[in-house]
């Protein structure tokens, strides 16, 4: 899972009190997985997303994934080049965890941060210094 070229971030509004992100790390062919029994090429890539609530200030959602697209929508995903024009049809989605109730920040962004662990970008957008 180190393969990967650039992270997407997308914010956008539940409702009037709700928050939502998305971040996806996008990959480039070089790795790949072969179904064994349906003969393609598919292509994992690491997902998070989570709730915020805005009138709290508290994380009330949040969940870490892969999203494995087939080769056909893995070219669509990549070179739609931003993460709100995919639908979730593109892509099995296999929830590695979740966790409903109320997070600080912190904790909310210190999982994200273990969760794309080789990946500075995700770091650096939520100002989590990197371990020596």
């Amino acid at each position: 899972m180190e393969n990967f070229d650039k992270t997407e971030f997308w914010w956008h509004k539940d409702d009037s009190t709700l928050m939502s992100l998305e971040i996806e790390e996008i990959r480039n062919k070089q790795r790949y997985l072969i179904h064994p029994e349906k003969n393609g090429k598919y292509f994992p890539m690491k997902y998070g997303h989570l709730q915020y609530r805005k009138n709290s200030g508290k994380i009330i959602h949040l969940y870490c994934a892969l999203r494995i697209y087939p080769e056909q929508t893995f070219d669509l995903r990549v070179t739609a080049n931003d993460i709100s024009k995919v639908s979730k049809k593109d892509s099995d989605r296999v929830k590695l965890f979740r966790i409903d109730g109320e997070l600080d920040k912190k904790d909310a962004f210190d999982l994200f941060s273990f969760f794309f662990y080789n990946n500075s970008d995700v770091r650096e957008y939520f100002n989590v210094e990197a371990e020596s």
